[in-house]
């Protein structure tokens, strides 16, 4: 039996986006107001944990742009499991999960998402 490493690899890839964007979305600082900082005139960031929380709410605003372009049952399926909002639809929520995974895998490296 073959494990298909680089498949397994891109679902984790995704599920940490996904986890990221949701704890971004439960967050009060889910804003796109950057500080610029002078002193390294790219970011506010001072410290390497700094960056990597910046790079942090990048990403999720890219993920939220990607999950805004799915279907909306998609993207409510995608909301329910996430953001642990009500599913009101009488469909069964993991095949339609499934398939919003699936489209979002596809786009990851569109969108820079690695």
């Amino acid at each position: 039996m073959t494990v298909d490493t680089h498949s397994i690899l891109r679902k984790e890839r995704l599920d940490f986006h996904l986890l990221n964007w949701s704890r971004w979305m439960h967050s009060s600082a889910n804003s796109l107001d950057f500080v610029v900082s002078p002193w390294l005139q790219i970011s506010g960031a001072t410290t390497f944990e700094d960056m990597i929380d910046e790079m942090d709410v990048e990403n999720a605003i890219r993920m939220d742009s990607l999950i805004d372009s799915l279907d909306e049952l998609e993207r409510h399926a995608i909301y329910a499991d996430y953001l642990n909002s009500s599913w009101s639809s009488d469909l069964a929520i993991e095949p339609i999960l499934v398939r919003a995974k699936k489209w979002l895998l596809g786009r990851l490296d569109e969108k820079q998402l690695y």
